[in-house]
C-alpha cells in the first residue's frame, strides 16, 4: 500500500527516476507544439518512455490521431478507452490512461507496478471484452480516488518533498511526482 512505503525504497526510486524525468519533460513540452499526429521524433520519445510498441501501424495512426485532436480537451480516462476500443478492437486501459494523463497531468497512470502498489486488481484478460472496460473504468476510478486521497495526507507531502529536493524546479505536478516514485518501486 502507498501508504507503507519506506523512506529507503523513495531514496532508491528516486535516483532512477532522472532519465525517464527528462523524457517526460520532453514530452509534455513538445505535446502543444508540434502536431503529434504527424511528429515521429515525438512518438519515438512517446512510445519508448510509454512502453507502447508491438503494436500495427493503424493502431499508432488511430492513438496519435486521437490525442492530437484532443490535446486541448477534458478526454475522460472512459472516453479515451471506449474510443481505441471502438477503432482497434482492443481494450488498451494502459494505453487509454497515459494519453489522458498527457492531457491532464493531474491524471494517474494505468500501470501494473502502481496497480499493484495501491492493490488494485486489473479486469481479468479471458472477459469479455465490454467487460473490461467497464472494470477498467471502475478501477482507473478507483485509482484516481486513491491519489487524491494520498495527496492529502503527510505521507505524499514527504514524498513530493524528497522528489522536490532531488529534482529541484522541476514544474510537474504532484501526480506526477508520485506516478515517478511508484514506477520505480517494483
Amino acid at each position: 500500500m502507498i501508504e507503507n512505503i519506506n523512506k529507503y525504497d523513495v531514496e532508491i526510486a528516486l535516483k532512477k527516476i532522472k532519465q525517464g524525468l527528462e523524457k517526460y519533460i520532453k514530452i509534455i513540452d513538445r505535446l502543444h507544439k508540434v502536431n503529434v499526429h504527424k511528429d515521429k521524433e515525438f512518438q519515438k520519445l512517446y512510445n519508448g518512455f510509454y512502453r507502447v510498441r508491438q503494436r500495427k501501424a493503424d493502431f499508432y495512426e488511430i492513438y496519435y490521431d486521437y490525442l492530437e485532436n484532443n490535446k486541448c480537451n477534458e478526454v475522460t480516462f472512459g472516453e479515451a478507452i471506449k474510443y481505441i476500443y471502438d477503432r482497434t478492437g482492443r481494450v488498451e486501459a494502459s494505453f487509454a490512461s497515459k494519453l489522458v494523463a498527457n492531457i491532464n497531468p493531474n491524471l494517474p497512470i494505468w500501470d501494473s507496478f502502481v496497480l499493484s502498489n495501491l492493490n488494485i486488481d486489473k479486469p481479468k484478460q479471458y472477459k469479455k471484452s465490454e467487460v473490461r472496460i467497464k472494470e477498467s473504468i471502475e478501477a482507473y476510478k478507483i485509482l484516481q480516488d486513491k491519489y487524491e486521497n494520498f495527496l492529502l495526507t503527510n505521507n505524499a507531502k514527504v514524498l513530493i518533498e524528497l522528489f522536490n529536493n532531488e529534482y529541484q524546479n522541476t514544474c510537474i505536478s504532484d501526480t506526477k511526482k508520485i506516478d515517478f516514485i511508484l514506477w520505480q518501486i517494483r
